[in-house]
């Protein structure tokens, strides 16, 4: 299928756009997904990361001569990966994909009416389901990933500084010129992403969302982003371009409402692991005509019971931790005073079981129950669907 599109002053086709994929051991799923993308691009790019399985074969076969293979002779990383294909690309406009995912069919209609209009990313919804390793099999759907409504608001995509909350933040359509200039970092093996996101809002480009499913996730329990700790240590190095007070004062002055800012950078300050600066946020934001709403209230006690654990007040947290859960009842309250009583060499097991007991596939509660009950959740649990969902079922 060949796409005809106006940009700017000419006419287009998909031979104008290129399919930017990296890979690495992808031998058993990138069939399909190259699959996908050259029904509606007449080129692609795939950069594999040193695999060690019959990736690259596979690719040729799909691909034939329109599939570009730049292949490395070890594993540098996904960072380095991603801006060898950018380098690489001849073409104004890219867009991405995963090399276990698929393209959904009209994907490429329907961002790129965003980039005519002048963006210079568009991200679009998903549909999550679940990965099967036969090609036979039928794929189970487990859930569809939309933007929450907060997002899309004037400023909303402030909140990307606070924790991510797009579906496909690694696969967007953009120009690339706009990923040239804003670059993948080399040195980061997983959140490149999401350096590259924040670095493009933080540089004010053009992003755009797509409302409406074009794109599919093959959920997958091995997947290198559910190693959770690896995956908070790399949205920590992610984040380190940011300048702190240049980030509050740009929340602080948007027209987002009180409660998102002091959440957004709270969220961020965990993200840092800055402690003594979130208990100075706590102790001097202000909510305005929100002051004593009990909402406002949890988050701040949430926020500030954090802190004091991990500056070690731990009697203090506790107290935080409880004065949050007299306000509302919730899992990540209940594991977190138990992990409060563990440190302090007391017995949290039943504190567990009833974080468990609310939401049975909580992860930190999960591992506090079976092991040393260390795991203090730092940010308030989603109540959206979200893409790391299906590996705690």
């Amino acid at each position: 299928m060949r796409v005809c599109l106006y940009l700017e002053d000419r006419w287009i086709v998909s031979a104008d756009i290129t399919c930017l994929m990296v890979a690495f051991n992808a031998g058993a799923t990138i069939y399909r997904a190259i699959d996908s993308a050259l029904s509606q691009v007449d080129q692609m790019i795939l950069v594999d990361d040193g695999s060690g399985d019959n990736t690259v074969e596979v690719a040729a076969r799909a691909g034939g001569k329109r599939i570009q293979v730049i292949r490395f002779d070890c594993n540098r990383g996904i960072g380095a990966a991603r801006q060898a294909a950018v380098n690489a690309c001849q073409t104004g406009v890219a867009c991405w994909l995963d090399a276990d995912d698929i393209w959904l069919p009209g994907r490429i209609e329907k961002l790129f009416p965003f980039i005519q209009s002048g963006a210079d990313y568009v991200f679009d919804e998903s549909q999550l389901v679940d990965y099967c390793s036969n090609r036979n099999c039928l794929h189970k759907k487990t859930t569809d990933l939309r933007f929450p409504d907060f997002i899309r608001q004037k400023d909303g995509l402030l909140h990307q500084f606070g924790r991510n909350y797009l579906p496909t933040i690694g696969v967007p359509m953009a120009r690339l010129s706009a990923l040239k200039e804003t670059g993948y970092n080399p040195d980061l093996k997983q959140a490149e992403d999401n350096e590259h996101l924040l670095k493009a809002i933080y540089r004010n480009k053009s992003v755009q969302l797509s409302p409406g499913i074009s794109y599919r996730e093959y959920g997958r329990d091995d997947s290198t982003s559910r190693n959770l700790e690896k995956q908070n240590a790399c949205l920590a190095l992610s984040c380190r371009f940011i300048d702190q007070s240049e980030l509050i004062k740009r929340v602080v002055e948007s027209s987002l409402p009180r409660l998102e800012q002091f959440v957004i950078l709270s969220l961020f300050l965990v993200r840092v692991r800055n402690w003594k600066g979130l208990l100075n946020l706590v102790a001097s934001f202000s909510f305005y005509e929100q002051e004593g709403d009990s909402r406002t209230t949890w988050m701040r006690c949430f926020f500030a019971g954090v802190a004091e654990y991990q500056v070690g007040n731990i009697a203090g947290a506790s107290a935080l931790f409880e004065k949050a859960l007299s306000i509302e009842e919730s899992a990540e309250l209940y594991n977190n005073l138990g992990v409060c009583l563990e440190r302090a060499g007391n017995d949290g097991s039943a504190l567990f079981q009833q974080a468990l007991g609310l939401k049975s596939g909580y992860l930190d509660a999960r591992r506090n129950a079976e092991k040393n009950g260390q795991h203090l959740t730092a940010v308030p649990l989603r109540k959206l669907a979200y893409r790391g969902e299906y590996s705690f079922r």
